[in-house]
């Protein structure tokens, strides 16, 4: 299966759970379960990841809101990580008050790998307002993503001096 072709069914695969969550009251959705696999596979050394963030914090956005799904492939040889991202965004998660009723969106970035050891790994999406990345402890099995604003980009208006962290679960 190419990594398009891939893509494509995780994403649908996560928008459909999360759908069929979002059918029942808001306080009743469950969350997948934590996974973590490395593989050979014939692509090479590949990497999957799935659960859900948590705000070690309880800070949540509509960034990153309390309710997502989340599934995360990296391949070593092509140096990608590609994240498949499901949140229902609710008016709490919003402080700007824009979000007037519960919306799913499901998306997907890709990552560039800077660094692949045996003991970790850190992958970067940089568009051009932010900076997010997605570091994976191997011997701990601990996946961590952060997100800053910038202005490296051109992008003005940035609150560089915030830092988000998530935690995988």
């Amino acid at each position: 299966m190419r990594a398009s072709q891939a893509w494509q069914a995780l994403t649908a695969l996560v928008t459909f759970a999360l759908h069929g969550a979002c059918t029942r009251p808001l306080d009743d959705v469950g969350r997948n379960p934590r996974l973590f696999t490395r593989a050979e596979v014939d692509a090479g050394e590949w990497l999957g990841l799935e659960g859900h963030w948590r705000s070690p914090t309880d800070r949540y956005s509509v960034e990153l809101p309390r309710i997502n799904s989340v599934a995360v492939d990296c391949w070593r040889k092509r140096m990608v990580c590609v994240e498949h991202l499901a949140k229902l965004i609710q008016p709490a998660d919003d402080d700007g008050g824009l979000v007037r009723r519960p919306t799913l969106f499901a998306f997907g970035n890709e990552y560039r790998i800077v660094e692949w050891s045996d003991s970790h790994l850190v992958a970067r999406y940089e568009p051009r307002a932010v900076d997010i990345e997605i570091r994976v402890s191997f011997p701990d099995q601990v996946v961590e993503r952060s997100f800053r604003e910038t202005t490296s980009r051109g992008a003005p208006g940035a609150a560089t001096s915030e830092v988000f962290h998530w935690l995988l679960e």
